[in-house]
């Protein structure tokens, strides 16, 4: 197809169902149409929240791509909390117990 010719435009064909199922749907259409007049398409993104006073919890990271992504960057960020509360802090003498050793 060449630039002086136009697309052929695309067909979509609505027909009115007299039924309480589509009745819902059509009004629930109309509302969301009017709350969300803009609607923008893209992939889904996956995170993990946190804790925050036991009652209420906190969107902390949403940027990946897969639930498995989402899952490897809370994993990534729990290790690096538990490396926190055993590096000794500069005033503190380090952890004298050691690690049992292999047989």
């Amino acid at each position: 197809m060449s630039d002086d010719e136009a697309p052929n435009p695309a067909v979509i064909r609505v027909v009115r169902q007299d039924d309480p199922v589509s009745a819902v749907t059509d009004h629930d259409a109309a509302t969301r149409m009017q709350a969300y007049p803009v609607v923008r398409i893209g992939a889904p993104l996956f995170g993990h929240a946190v804790d925050l006073d036991g009652r209420r919890w906190q969107v902390h990271a949403l940027f990946d791509d897969t639930p498995q992504d989402a899952r490897t960057t809370l994993a990534h960020r729990l290790r690096e909390r538990l490396l926190d509360t055993h590096r000794p802090s500069p005033g503190r003498p380090a952890d004298r117990r050691r690690p049992n050793p292999r047989p």
